[in-house]
């Protein structure tokens, strides 16, 4: 018996470390895929990303997933994002995206990322923000 819950102990001991060294790696996989997103937006290599940066990356990125070349992007197009997400973008409730909606959402999260409200985006600003959501 005593056997059988050193096996056990030793067997969840396992796990946890598999658990927790998965974890960081998910973290700092995220946190590179932040990095690198924000040095694509950053086009000037100036260290931020102002607001005619972030309008210029969600234009690539709206033409990019708008298969149809309707200029809307439609659920269709998006299928691995979240739903709840794209009727919180939805703002006129038609069942597609304008680039205006999509632009209007990128600017609220700028302003949310902005946390010494310089009014552009430093790389420790996203990462920071992109880790807590």
């Amino acid at each position: 018996m005593q056997f059988r819950k050193s096996l056990l102990t030793i067997a969840m001991s396992t796990l946890m470390a598999w658990v927790l060294i998965h974890s960081a790696q998910a973290a700092e996989d995220e946190r590179q895929a932040s990095e690198w997103a924000f040095e694509l937006a950053d086009q000037d290599g100036d260290g931020v990303v102002d607001e005619a940066e972030l309008a210029s990356d969600t234009a690539a990125g709206f033409s990019g997933l708008d298969l149809n070349g309707d200029e809307h992007l439609e659920r269709t197009e998006l299928e691995s994002h979240d739903p709840a997400d794209f009727n919180r973008v939805d703002t006129n409730g038609d069942g597609r995206l304008s680039f205006r909606e999509v632009m209007t959402i990128k600017l609220k999260v700028l302003d949310e990322t902005d946390a010494n409200g310089d009014g552009v985006l430093s790389k420790e600003e996203v990462v920071k923000y992109d880790a807590a959501h």
